[in-house]
């Protein structure tokens, strides 16, 4: 995400994945070293959690552990 697309990011794409069905969204911040994660449940997305370098997370999609600070290397 950068500013140029930080609103399309969160509106357009983000309703766009969520009605064709796509399982799991992340919203990379390079600025703030942070993930934001959406699940979708029941055709919609529920947001599982923002998160930043010290944090961990369970990708549902990946079916394993993501380590955050490993994404900001």
């Amino acid at each position: 995400m950068s500013r140029s697309t930080a609103k399309y990011d969160r509106q357009q794409k983000y309703k766009a994945y969520e009605k064709n069905g796509v399982h799991e969204y992340w919203i990379v911040d390079p600025v703030h070293e942070t993930i934001e994660i959406w699940t979708l449940k029941e055709k919609k997305f529920e947001r599982l959690g923002v998160f930043d370098k010290e944090d961990t997370f369970e990708s549902t999609l990946l079916k394993t552990d993501i380590t955050v600070k490993k994404i900001f290397v």
